[in-house]
């Protein structure tokens, strides 16, 4: 190995332990800033930002509706963040779907 080569080490995000990296946006709230989405067609799991106006409505198991390439996908909340791994800006998820959520989150 080069000793002036930096080292690059990169974690695959655990699906119950804490993320690595913090979210751009951030929250005051205290509340989770950051949704882990399962999105149905492709069965990506994907980080998206959770808006202000919609955050009360956004639980472990709701349905959503998500911007992926330029359209909107279903997609299912299976977790919720305080910070993403992502590095980049995070798109934020478009509405929820229904009023409760589709899946308990012990299923989940």
């Amino acid at each position: 190995m080069n000793p002036q080569a930096p080292q690059i080490v990169q974690r695959q995000p655990s699906l119950f332990g804490e993320p690595s990296a913090p979210h751009e946006a951030g929250s005051d709230s205290g509340g989770p800033v950051v949704a882990r989405v399962l999105v149905e067609e492709t069965a990506l799991e994907l980080d998206y930002a959770i808006p202000d106006s919609i955050a009360s409505r956004i639980h472990l198991g709701s349905r959503v509706h998500v911007p992926l390439q330029g359209r909107r996908a279903i997609g299912v909340v299976i977790q919720l963040l305080q910070h993403s791994g992502f590095s980049g800006r995070l798109k934020p998820i478009a509405d929820v779907i229904g009023t409760r959520p589709m899946f308990p989150g012990n299923l989940l």
